[in-house]
């Protein structure tokens, strides 16, 4: 069995010192509009990004791959 070793870098956004709270609300808000509207078979595309906090007063946000 071998391995071969993939590279792959990934665009993310840094934030520090504002007030993440809000950041993960609207994140939260516009995942749930997105499920909504695929049950009514709107789907508008929208790509809602992942928050992983790296300190109480940072976060790290992948932005999603450009397809």
């Amino acid at each position: 069995m071998s391995c071969a070793a993939v590279e792959v870098r990934r665009a993310v956004i840094y934030k520090k010192g504002d007030d993440l709270r809000q950041d993960q609300l609207v994140v939260q808000m516009i995942s749930l509009m997105d499920r909504l509207l695929k049950r009514e078979a709107l789907d508008l595309r929208l790509t809602p990004y992942k928050s992983v906090p790296s300190t109480p007063w940072a976060h790290v946000h992948p932005l999603p791959h450009p397809t």
